[in-house]
């Protein structure tokens, strides 16, 4: 997978937070579905608040016009952007760091944002969305990670409902005693404000590369993540036993360069998107263990191998983000115009995942309002789900983070060809003079982030 692009490079509120048993070592789906979640359970750059219709876009870059930080942009997504100014604020973190992974905890009106990459090792950042504009709770004073490790340009973080704590993959800093030692994941605990040990993914590597990106379920506790150092086999970690494993099976073996992650935590099911391929794969994990002994040891799918399916998307789509309200993975292409794909996926646990219970609609995003193809940021991947609404986001990096594009979900499921439709004549937004206006009319609609 390419590196960083030279340097742009428990509340209710209708739906349950995503909250179960964990087993210890036993994975299986349970005799019941979960109920959905609230949360991303795929790491992402940007994040939705859907209880305060605000997004959170960690800007891939130093852009403080007077400090040189690094900067979060909030949007207000709720509103109109033909007619009012969606931008809300730009949060300086307040030192010279890249962001690079974002997550939301809607409940509790939190924000987790992790960055590094500037041989300053990596932080985490908390910030407030309960007041407006949202607060940085951690100004002056971010949490540095765990000793010798970083973000790298990949570094993510989720926040976990069932815990209460945030989990951040890392990479080895400059400062990392051995070689490798410092790559894999930590569980920051909100409690004590204090990182756990590294949990090590890739012994016996470089460990300069990380995960790509990685999910999680919070009702097991486990992590699947791509990375580039095991490539075509993925990680698996179960939390809580602190152990890192690895998932394969020969439908993964025959794909390359696996990106992105995201689980369904009610199925147990967990769809993989690839850079390079046209196919994403969607793993039953349903009834899966842990088997061995680390650093060889293995998450074994339950039912029988290859418990798993591919899905022809017709077109690179590395980008996921699952809904596990409507047990669809919304996926986003690379190159210019971005496809975007919805994948429906079986709606209750099921031993035995085929083909006949997958299908997927895809199409492609219209121009931007400044006239330009739609080119979804990658590396760290910028797709997430509002779940209390069903819409998409995705991030443009066309023009250097210029837009943040928002797709009714329902409408794309209805009336696919819709989505590509061209936007009318006018402007969008008040800040940056546009040919067309923000709303297709079909389903996507346009938000203009703050001009660097």
């Amino acid at each position: 997978m390419p590196g960083r692009k030279a340097r742009q490079a428990c509340f209710v509120l209708g739906l349950a937070l995503l909250v179960g048993t964990a087993g210890c070592g036993n994975n299986n789906g349970g005799s019941s579905p979960l109920p959905p979640g609230t949360v991303a359970t795929g790491s992402t750059g940007v994040a939705v608040d859907g209880l305060r219709n605000l997004a959170f876009v960690a800007r891939s870059d130093l852009l403080s016009s007077t400090t040189g930080n690094g900067v979060v942009d909030v949007l207000n997504v709720g509103v109109n952007p033909n007619k009012k100014d969606p931008i809300v604020a730009e949060i300086d973190l307040g030192h010279q760091d890249y962001p690079t992974g974002v997550a939301v905890d809607p409940a509790n009106g939190r924000v987790y944002v992790v960055s590094g990459d500037n041989n300053h090792g990596g932080f985490l950042d908390i910030i407030s969305d309960r007041t407006m504009p949202p607060k940085l709770l951690t100004a002056g004073a971010p949490i540095p990670f765990p000793a010798g490790s970083d973000t790298g340009s990949v570094g993510q973080v989720i926040f976990d409902p069932k815990n209460h704590d945030a989990v951040v993959s890392t990479t080895d800093a400059n400062t990392c005693p051995s070689s490798g030692t410092c790559t894999g994941f930590s569980v920051f605990d909100l409690t004590s404000k204090t990182f756990g040990p590294i949990i090590q993914a890739t012994p016996g590597t470089t460990g300069r590369d990380g995960a790509d990106a990685f999910a999680l379920n919070p009702r097991t506790g486990v992590i699947i993540a791509p990375d580039d150092d095991i490539d075509p086999t993925l990680i698996a970690v179960d939390l809580p036993t602190s152990t890192r494993c690895t998932l394969t099976d020969s439908l993964i073996s025959a794909q390359h360069d696996s990106d992105a992650s995201s689980f369904d935590p009610t199925t147990n099911l967990v769809v993989i998107g690839y850079y390079n391929q046209t196919s994403a794969v969607i793993v039953n994990l349903n009834g899966s263990s842990f088997t061995g002994t680390p650093p060889g040891c293995s998450l074994d799918e339950g039912g029988t191998p290859p418990n798993s399916v591919t899905v022809d998307l017709g077109a690179y789509d590395p980008g996921v983000a699952v809904n596990p309200v409507t047990h669809q993975a919304f996926m986003t292409g690379r190159g210019s115009p971005s496809q975007v794909a919805l994948v429906s996926l079986p709606k209750k646990a099921v031993t035995q995942i085929d083909s006949s219970m997958v299908s997927a609609v895809t199409s492609t995003l219209p121009n931007t309002p400044d006239g330009n193809n739609f080119d979804a940021e990658a590396y760290p991947y910028y797709t997430t789900v509002d779940v209390l609404h069903n819409r998409g986001y995705i991030v443009d990096d066309y023009s250097n983070y210029q837009w943040l594009a928002q797709v009714d979900l329902k409408a794309f499921e209805k009336n696919p060809s819709g989505i590509s439709t061209a936007l009318p004549s006018g402007t969008c937004g008040t800040t940056v003079p546009t040919s067309y206006g923000c709303d297709n009319g079909n389903g996507v609609v346009y938000f203009p982030l703050p001009t660097p």
